[in-house]
């Protein structure tokens, strides 16, 4: 799981490639939480969006953006340990859960 707040795009496409270049990469997947400013305008918002998206192309693993984790306003709690990721053809998001939380919106 990667967040963090005042990182521009530019440092987190650097560290982004780090990784796609390190030759011991062995995960099962990547959960993508916060990154941009705590306020940010629409365009702060996609340029992060299209970073994470352009390194997902990239690597052979799955990954999931929920920009809910992290330090924002609405900070959704993840537990370490047992997280289950549902992804549906049908449907461009996907939902992630863990038993023993209750999330409302």
């Amino acid at each position: 799981m990667i967040e963090d707040v005042g990182v521009s795009f530019r440092q987190l496409d650097r560290t982004l490639h780090q990784l796609l270049y390190k030759k011991e990469f062995d995960i099962k997947g990547i959960i993508f939480g916060q990154f941009y400013p705590l306020d940010p305008r629409d365009e702060q918002r996609l340029i992060y969006k299209s970073v994470i998206k352009r390194f997902a192309e990239q690597v052979n693993k799955p990954v999931y953006y929920y920009p809910f984790i992290g330090h924002g306003r609405k900070n959704k709690p993840v537990l370490l340990g047992n997280v289950t990721i549902k992804c549906d053809n049908k449907s461009a998001y996907c939902t992630l859960s863990q038993p023993g939380i209750t999330t409302k919106n």
